[in-house]
Formats: structure tokens, sequence, C-alpha cells
């Protein structure tokens, strides 16, 4: 199974050169949310998520685990209905 994922941002040519968007991976554990791996790459993220869901121990679910996509303040995003 193969995720095909598009980008919902667009540069904003006012500042010419947008920075590179990260990806987070968050997991929530006995002791709250944590920040379980930060990287630029899609694949990596995704990656992390996987490995934690199968391996990440009692207190991993899929309503444990999220992944999110930060966009910088030089990035406009425009919804695609």
């Amino acid at each position: 199974m193969s995720v095909n994922y598009k980008a919902i941002s667009q540069p904003n040519t006012t500042f010419n050169q947008p920075r590179q968007k990260e990806w987070i991976v968050f997991h929530s554990g006995d002791c709250g949310w944590q920040i379980k791996k930060q990287t630029s790459s899609f694949l990596e993220a995704q990656s992390e998520v996987k490995e934690l869901l199968s391996n990440g121990g009692m207190y991993t679910s899929i309503n444990r685990v999220m992944m999110c996509e930060v966009v910088p303040i030089d990035m406009v995003i425009t919804p695609q209905v």
C-alpha cells in the first residue's frame, strides 16, 4: 500500500525563498504528549509512525500517535475543496 501525499501549501512569493516544511511525530504515553521525531522527510516521519504503532507498547494505539505537517510562516496555505 503506498500513500500519495500532495502538500496543500504553496510558496509565498513575497519572501522569494520559502523555508522547508517539517514533519513532527507525537506520541502520547504515560507522561503526556512527547515529540518522537522531527524531520523534513514525509517518508521518514511515516516510517516512525509505523514503528511506533508496531512496537510502541501498552501506551500506543492509533489514538496516541499523531503526525503533523509544520508549515513555516512564509508559506500561504490554500485548501483545495
